[in-house]
């Protein structure tokens, strides 16, 4: 892997006539094969307004020499930033000025190459000169620098690198990743809801569970259960209770019980109560036939009511 354009040609192009045979990437070549692959995933400026306006100088030993065009415009669309093209781009773009030793000798005639390419950069508007070399990083900065100490360059112009640019862009999705403190405290509020509901519903269980072998105790011992009790004030009646009732009520004990325990829920033990009210209902209605064939001194009705 490259990051210098003079050092993919050499490696890829001439290293083979010494015998050595490598496979040479180019970094915007493997740049763009971990986006493509979502290893590596750029986010665009949240708004139109904050997306800054980029422009790409191709490398002459990446470009011209060997058709690498693709992979670096890819890597900045897929930023989000607003691309616009140079008048010389591609296969017809011209040099930074470093090439043929230049990035050490200065210029005796003519104008300096680096201030030409860089006057036709920041022509194009743009906030950001992108490139793929460090050479061309060095020329175009010197060339910069020139251009605004002389007024004809705004000061928020700058030259950044490929993998700067989509650096800068994998970060802004990993900042919207990040939750803010207002939603980590809402997450545990959740999460302090969630156990506190699991809490109760053991609880509950537990209870249930406690219920169950009361219950299970219970029948083990022969005592009956009462799934739905009478409520409060409304006792179920037995025969002392009712004998009393129905005399003021001149009525008989076991109608009395009989039409006391109707209005009440029914329970498990209410089966033994009306079987036991019938047994009575039937003794007394014995008792009553014996009465009228064999009255007892008095009147008829003090015979009914014995």
């Amino acid at each position: 892997v490259s990051t210098c354009a003079h050092c993919f040609n050499a490696l890829k192009n001439e290293y083979e006539s010494f015998g050595v045979e490598l496979e040479v990437v180019h970094h915007t070549q493997l740049l763009n094969r971990l986006v493509r692959e979502k290893k590596l995933v750029p986010v665009p400026p949240p708004t139109v307004d904050e997306s800054k306006t980029i422009t790409y100088h191709d490398p002459c030993f990446l470009g011209r020499h060997n058709q690498v065009y693709a992979p670096p415009r890819e890597l900045i669309e897929a930023s989000g930033l607003q691309f616009v093209e140079m008048e010389r781009h591609g296969d017809r773009s011209f040099c930074c000025g470093a090439g043929g030793a230049r990035m050490w000798m200065e210029e005796t005639i003519g104008e300096r190459i680096n201030v030409n390419r860089t006057q036709e950069a920041v022509a194009t508007g743009a906030d950001e000169i992108a490139v793929g070399c460090p050479f061309c990083n060095v020329m175009l900065s010197d060339g910069l620098t020139a251009e605004q100490a002389e007024g004809r360059a705004g000061e928020n112009v700058k030259i950044i690198d490929v993998a700067q640019m989509l650096l800068e862009s994998v970060r802004r999705g990993q900042a919207a990743a990040t939750p803010t403190v207002e939603e980590e405290a809402e997450v545990v509020e959740e999460a302090e809801a969630i156990v506190a509901a699991a809490a109760v519903t053991e609880e509950v269980a537990d209870d249930a569970v406690e219920t169950a072998v009361a219950e299970a105790d219970m029948v083990e011992e022969g005592a009956p259960l009462t799934d739905n009790p009478q409520p409060a004030g409304e006792p179920v009646l037995g025969d002392t209770e009712a004998t009393e009732v129905a005399e003021a009520a001149d009525e008989s004990p076991a109608e009395h019980v009989m039409e006391h325990n109707s209005e009440l829920e029914p329970t498990d033990e209410d089966a033994r109560e009306e079987e036991a009210a019938e047994l009575v209902a039937e003794a007394e209605a014995e008792a009553e036939a014996e009465a009228a064939d064999e009255p007892v001194d008095g009147d008829e009705g003090d015979a009914n009511k014995a």
